[in-house]
């Protein structure tokens, strides 16, 4: 019952982050007019974005009176996105109330947890099936030898050319039985 419940919650979590939230960006100690801010294919974190960007723009900003007179910190996130070459970027928003940015929070937190569980359970058998596929070059659902030759190096085995044309000299002969 406990995490059916759960579950629900998160679902309608998710289903706000991929709707989307109309959330004002936080840029240059302001606030940018409210734009809506979405989760795309439950990866990609979409906002307007001039590609300006300071990684202090909350904290300028709950320093100017008329910030704090129209956002209270409840209703403040801030996303840090990292790149592949280990670049990070804080990206702040102020969403219209605490409730619509915990929910938010809590879809995005459970994508992300989601997505490092990934990296953590190596699936070695999707993996080569997904490495097969990738080596069938014209989509026929079996290997020639070429494509053999080339899955095998892919998967970095070193075997030489004589036993390889065995072994599948073997197979191929088994399955035409």
């Amino acid at each position: 019952m406990v995490d059916e419940s759960k579950e629900t919650e998160f679902k309608e979590c998710l289903e706000l982050c991929e709707k989307g939230v109309n959330m004002c960006r936080i840029k240059a100690g302001h606030l940018v007019p409210s734009r809506n801010v979405y989760v795309k294919d439950q990866k990609w974190l979409c906002y307007h974005s001039d590609m300006c960007w300071n990684s202090d723009n909350l904290h300028k900003a709950s320093k100017k009176y008329s910030f704090r007179e129209k956002v209270t910190a409840e209703m403040c996130l801030s996303v840090i996105l990292t790149h592949r070459r280990m670049l990070h970027k804080s990206v702040d928003f102020a969403a219209e109330n605490s409730s619509v940015r915990d929910k938010f929070v809590k879809g995005l937190q459970y994508l992300v947890d989601k997505r490092n569980q990934r990296h953590v359970y190596f699936d070695e058998e999707r993996w080569l099936l997904d490495n097969f596929r990738k080596a069938d070059i014209n989509k026929n659902g079996r290997l020639s030898f070429d494509e053999v030759l080339k899955l095998l190096k892919t998967l970095n085995l070193q075997i030489s050319n004589e036993y390889a044309r065995a072994l599948y000299t073997v197979i191929f002969e088994m399955a035409h039985k």
